[in-house]
């Protein structure tokens, strides 16, 4: 259509491209509370966030244990999660009304940017945020010798033992702290799914606690953040994944929206 030259020429044309997640549905399965930024995110480029979370997590006896004196031990505490960080800190306020304060002096470090932005906008500074999202991203962000450091590691009753296994290897003093655990939500109904839905997996627990609950399954497209999920997810799906290029849920969202436009420019 040819656009006639008159005073309404100046005004900006109606973009009538559709957004690149167009009727497309993402499965996320985390809680809508720990969801709410990437499902905005999602309807901001159109598609249809849908939520069905996989797990629900409990603390353990062991985190009686985080105490000032707990802390004052060590000098470097590594978060496994932002779970991790919510329950240790919550602990903390128990008898602390300034628990951020008690870790002022700590090399503090997240297991990659989803945990880093969590503690930013808890008001702590990461002392490192490695590239990686996983344990060994963080064995690669750090010295070889640790001989003399004191590290404490909140972390998932479920958690691999590799990182403190090789944290210890390079002589740290290592105090691994189960803060809570991860148990299976129970469905009044069960997920349907349909083909080229996005489901994304945010970590390698909740990929196996997925795919051993689920039958046949219609061609998904699973959208993994970092290398471990993906390992986990290529144990029980052999189609291709979608891998998060920035180690945060954001990043998946992202990885979303650039496979939906390079499809779309392919058609």
């Amino acid at each position: 259509m040819n656009w006639p030259e008159t005073h309404w020429s100046g005004l900006k044309r109606m973009n009538t491209n559709p957004l690149p997640l167009n009727n497309r549905r993402i499965i996320l399965l985390r809680s809508p509370e720990k969801s709410q930024k990437i499902a905005d995110m999602v309807r901001k480029w159109g598609g249809t966030p849908l939520f069905h979370p996989m797990l629900d997590l409990i603390p353990t006896p062991f985190l009686e244990k985080v105490t000032r004196e707990l802390i004052n031990a060590h000098d470097t505490i590594i978060f496994a999660s932002a779970n991790a960080v919510d329950f240790f800190l919550n602990q903390l306020k128990q008898d602390n009304d300034n628990p951020q304060g008690l870790l002022a002096n700590h090399r503090i470090i997240p297991v990659g940017q989803e945990t880093a932005n969590h503690l930013l906008s808890l008001h702590i500074k990461p002392s490192l945020v490695p590239e990686e999202y996983s344990q060994e991203g963080i064995l690669a962000a750090l010295p070889t010798d640790l001989e003399g450091w004191r590290i404490l590691l909140p972390n998932n009753l479920d958690s691999r033992k590799h990182l403190e296994d090789v944290l210890r290897e390079r002589k740290a003093k290592v105090t691994s702290l189960p803060v809570y655990q991860s148990v299976p939500v129970s469905h009044a109904s069960p997920l349907t799914l349909n083909d080229h839905d996005f489901i994304v997996f945010s970590s390698s627990l909740i990929a196996r606690f997925f795919f051993e609950s689920q039958g046949k399954l219609p061609h998904i497209i699973p959208v993994a953040l970092g290398q471990s999920t993906l390992q986990t997810i290529s144990n029980y799906y052999h189609g291709p994944v979608l891998l998060a290029r920035e180690s945060s849920l954001a990043g998946t969202i992202e990885a979303i929206r650039v496979y939906c436009e390079q499809t779309a420019e392919n058609h």
